[in-house]
Parts: C-alpha cells; structure tokens; sequence
C-alpha cells in the first residue's frame, strides 16, 4: 500500500523549517550582491519558454489534433455577424439538458448567501488600496525592509437542512341552523272534547287549541235530534273571531270566515251559545249545558272541525371543513398533498332533545408541507464567521415530491497573512516562514498533517485487528431517530441534548445520537415515514450512520462518499460497512478537511498550530542573525 498523500505536508514542512533555520545573513551588501546575480541570470533567461513557441507544430505533438474542429462552425469570421446558431443551441441546452435544468433550479431556488464587508478579501483590498504608496515603496534594486499582506484561502466541508416536512389536520366539524318549516294541520273537537258551563245568559265553551298557527278554515256542526224539535229556539254561536246565527228548527255544519285568526298551542280558545227560548231560559241553558257535558237524554250534537298554516323552527345539520391550516400563512410553505386521515361515515348528534344522523364522506383531512427550515447543522462555525462564504453546494438527499431537504456545503474562508521580508527589485523575500502557507495556499499545516498520520494509523488498526482477507477500516453502525408528524416530539435536534427539558419522550438510544451529533461523529443518510395510517405519515425517521471518531467519520464521508462517490444506501436500510483497502488507497488524504479533529488533536496533546511554529523559526533565524552581528 502507497500512503504518498499523507506525508506530504509533514515532509514539506520539515524541509521548509530546514531551510529557513540554515539561511544567514551576514551582511546588506552580500544580500544586494546575491539578488543582483540571481537578477541578471532571470533576465538572460526571459522569453526563452515563449520563444520555444515558434515553429512549433501542435499536429507533431499532441494526439488528435485537428486545425478544423467542430466548433469552428459557430464562428463566421470577423464580419459574419452574431453567432445566433449557437445562441439558440445554448439556450436550448439551457432548458433541456439535465445540466441546464440543475442550473436554472439552483439559480431560483438556492438561497442568496451574504457576503459581509468585515470579510477579509474585502477589508484586504481596501487596505492595500490605501497603503498602495507603502507597498510599493523600494521598487529598485536597492533592497530594503518590507511587508507582505495577503490572503490565504481554505475549504471546509459540512452539511445541513434545507426544509422539512411539516403536517396539519383540518377536522370536519358538525354545526347546523334553525329553518322555519310550514304544515297544513288540522283538528277535530267533538261535543265531548269540548268544556261547557253556563255564563250568565249564554253558555261558554272551552277547549285547548292543538297546535299554533294561522286559521285557513273553519267550520261546525250543530244539530238538535227529532224528538226535540220542540226545544228548538233561535241561536247565536261566536266562535273565532265571528258570528253565526240559526233560526227556530234551522241546524247544520255552517263555515266559519275566519282566515288569520290565530291560535297557539296549548292556549285556550273560547266559543259562546246564546237563545233566546222565551221565559223558559234558565232551565233551557241549565238542560243545555248539562246535555252538552253529556249528563242529559236531549239529543244535541256539537263538534268543530278547523285547519290551519303552522310553522315551526327545525334545526338542520350540516358540516364544514377549513380550507387551509395555519401552515399555509407561511409563504415559503408548499403543499405537496392532502389526504383523508380519519374516514367518513354517520354520526349522531343531539340538539334541542333530538337525536340528527349526520353523514360526511370523511372527518379529517391531513395536508403535507414542505417548509424551508433551514438549519445550521455542522455548518454553523463557518456560517458564522464572515471570512466565510459558500463555494459549493450539493443536494445530499430530498423528499418525496423530489425537492432538497439535506445539503452538502463547501465553505471558502479566508485568513489575512502578514509578513516582514526583503524587498529586492519589484520582489519580496519573506524572512519570518510565512510566504511559504502563503504559496502553497494551505494553512494550519501541521496540524492537518498529524491529523492524516492519525487517520492512516487508526485505519492500520483496524485492518491489523481482522485479520481477514476483505478487511475493512472505520466500520460504523446504523442508528435513527423519530419525528412526530406534527412537528413536535422531535428527537432528532441538532443541538441542545445537554439539556433533557421536552425531551422525555425520546428514549436512550436516541439521546445517545442527539449527543454524537453534537460531536460530530455521525454521516446523515435521509429520512423515510416510519408509521402511516390510511395513507398519512404520523410518524418520520431520520437514518444515520455512527462512527467511533471524528477520524472515522472525516474518512467515512468525505473520502467514502464525497470523493469515491460511494454512499451510505437508503434511508430505511443505511448501508454503514468500512471502507475497504482499496477504496483507501484511492482517497486523497491531502484534500480531506480536518478541521472538526483539530479541537480532540488540541485537547489530547500539545501540538503547535502553524503560527506558534513561524514564531519558532523566526526567532532561530533571529537568533542566527545575531551571531552573524557578534562575530564581525
């Protein structure tokens, strides 16, 4: 096995320490004569690389080559006018292709990121445009002090949430409203249904009027038998509002002209019979009433027969249903369904005393909404900081409508590097180390080459611990947590697990990744509903996979997955396994960030960052310089 790629650094940075320990300077005339030297021999060698150009034939050189490529199509020559062939193609290209339409969604859809002006590259500029006199003062062979500004730029690599998916219940509620309702009704009073008792001169009747309404007809009946017709006398009926009058021996059903007489329910109505027998009154009306109670043998017959409109106020059923959840209110909210969660059917409800069956196809509809939620994640160090900006970005995983929910995120952050030298010439010498990061474009590196020796020797261990033929290094563990539909019962945080408030609910496990989150030792796989009911998700998981270390998972992710391009299988099956020997090899460790190991390197053993290691060499050559003076 070739581990070239982690010794790299350690390797340079011992030869560069080496260097600058051995350099002395003895006096201002040696440094002149020396650059005057190395001067005149640069400008007897400039333009020889250009010059190697002429007569140069590219066909003898490079393979499949062609003076007349495809692309030459494009061009009409220096009069030929707009290139509107290949407008139209890239502008087709633009909408067509899978690579056009990627562009087109990250430029509407990604975020705009904010560029702060406390950012170095800004705050850099503007001092060296202030300082423009300084810097280039001393532009002659003359050397003389000087000072170096400049930026050195690194990568970080994280990730984070860009939405989630949130639910809400929209309940069919049962409400209703009075209706007034109208009836033709009617009633029949025969003589007994009626009271009757003598009234001074007349006889009263009483009866208790059935329903309420408004009187549309009217009519009675009233008859003396035969073997009385001796004992009738003229007679006079009030009834509902009006009059009517038989003659000596007259009888019969007469109509009454009563339309928009009122009665109500339970409330008594009254009817008079007044006649006239002659001096034979007293025990007429006596006999009469006592016949109309029915506690005589006189034939008389009464009965009434009435209709009327009544109306009745009946409370009518009916359902309804919101047509959105507060959800909606969000405008960066976006439904992506809505189903019945709870079925229809009957169901009873009782109002005024009365039992209502009220049907409804279905009693809760639950809707799904993406939110753009974006959190932090392992992002928030570089977020933060204003020398950051986002470099690049993929889509880790997305929901079931295909949108993003989890990116990857590269950062450029950017660090102010300043040095003290020689200016010779137009050029800089860097006496204190410092031009060295600023060339190679690295900081920290150091650090960055102990933690790859850490990474090979935790890798070396685990293979020397199997002692097989398909061995693996950094095996990890699947492990997920629960989402509650709603939104709450969130197990699944981020951050804040020191702290057990609301989080009673999540069991051990769960805490225990909520704490590996936070430690960064986890590679996010996806999410998947873990529980549904008639075709709605109460219940999401989110898969990880677990590593022993930072290590593990800096390896694991970045050169397994971002590098290699091997992922960690599905959501519902995270595919978790080591990584093999090959796959190990074909990682570069050069280009792996190990930024999240540098706080454990710290806190394990004292180990110099590159700063504290410049000041070392700097004062060596110091200390050489001194000397140098001393023995003169």
């Amino acid at each position: 096995m070739k581990w070239k790629p982690v010794f790299n650094n350690v390797a340079l940075l011992v030869l560069h320490a080496g260097i600058l320990a051995g350099i002395g300077v003895s006096s201002q005339c040696v440094a002149n004569d020396d650059y005057k030297q190395g001067s005149d021999y640069a400008h007897q060698v400039q333009g020889q690389g250009t010059n190697s150009l002429t007569g140069f034939k590219p066909a003898d050189v490079l393979p499949n080559y062609t003076n007349n490529p495809k692309e030459t199509g494009y061009y009409g020559g220096v009069k030929g006018g707009d290139t509107g062939a290949m407008v139209n193609e890239g502008n087709q290209a633009l909408g067509t292709s899978d690579t056009g339409k990627t562009i087109s969604d990250s430029v509407l859809n990604n975020p705009k990121e904010p560029i702060s002006k406390d950012a170095p590259f800004i705050s850099g500029g503007k001092k060296v445009e202030q300082d423009a006199e300084e810097i280039t003062k001393g532009t002659g062979e003359e050397c003389g002090k000087g000072y170096m500004h400049q930026t050195v730029i690194t990568s970080h690599f994280c990730e984070r949430d860009l939405a989630t998916q949130q639910y809400c219940d929209r309940p069919v509620t049962i409400g209703g409203h009075y209706e007034t309702e109208y009836e033709d009704k009617s009633a029949h009073m025969g003589r007994s249904s009626i009271r009757w008792w003598r009234e001074g001169n007349r006889v009263r009747g009483e009866f208790v009027a059935p329903f309420t309404g408004t009187l549309n007809s009217a009519s009675f009946n009233y008859e003396v038998l035969n073997e009385l017709h001796t004992f009738s006398y003229p007679i006079k009926i009030d009834l509902f509002g009006t009059s009517i009058s038989y003659g000596r021996n007259d009888w019969g059903r007469r109509d009454v002209s009563a339309p928009g007489f009122a009665i109500t329910e339970g409330q008594p109505v009254t009817l008079f019979i007044t006649i006239d027998p002659g001096g034979q009154l007293d025990s007429f009306l006596d006999a009469l009433v006592r016949t109309l109670n029915g506690n005589s043998q006189w034939g008389v017959l009464f009965d009434l027969d009435f209709s009327a409109w009544t109306s009745k106020q009946v409370w009518k059923p009916s359902t309804s249903v919101e047509d959105s959840c507060p959800l909606a209110q969000d405008p960066d909210a976006v439904k992506i369904n809505t189903v019945c969660s709870e079925p229809g059917g009957e169901r009873t409800v009782v109002v005024d005393g009365i039992a209502h069956a009220v049907y409804s196809d279905c009693w809760k509809f639950t809707d799904t909404y993406r939110v753009n939620e974006e959190t932090l994640g392992s992002c928030a160090v570089y977020a933060n900081d204003t020398a950051c900006t986002v470099a690049a970005r993929t889509c880790a995983y997305g929901d079931e409508s295909g949108a993003c929910v989890h990116e990857n995120v590269t950062y450029s952050c950017e660090k102010q590097v300043s040095a003290e030298g020689m200016m010779c010439g137009g050029d800089f010498f860097c006496t204190d180390g410092a031009c060295e990061l600023t060339r190679t474009g690295k900081n920290n590196m150091f650090q960055k080459a102990i933690s790859q020796l850490a990474a090979v020797a935790a890798a070396g261990d685990d293979v020397a611990a199997l002692n097989g033929i398909d061995v693996r290094a950094f095996t990890g563990k699947p492990q997920s947590c629960r989402k509650a539909a709603a939104g709450f019962s969130n197990c699944c945080k981020d951050s804040g697990w020191g702290n057990s408030v609301g989080l009673a609910h999540c069991d051990s496990e769960e805490k225990a990744l909520g704490k590996a989150k936070e430690k960064k030792l986890v590679v996010d796989v996806g999410e998947y509903c873990s529980r549904k009911v008639l075709g709605v998700c109460l219940q999401r998981k989110r898969s990880y996979c677990l590593f022993d270390s930072k290590l593990a998972q800096i390896v694991q992710q970045q050169g397994r997955q971002w590098q290699l391009g091997i992922g960690f299988g599905g959501a519902k099956n995270p595919d978790c396994r080591g990584i093999t020997i090959d796959e190990l090899q074909r990682i570069n460790f050069e280009n792996l960030d190990f930024a999240n190991f540098y706080d454990d390197l710290m806190n394990g053993t004292s180990v110099p960052d590159d700063g504290k290691l410049l000041e070392r060499v700097k004062q060596q050559i110091q200390d050489r310089l001194n000397n140098a003076s001393d023995k003169k």
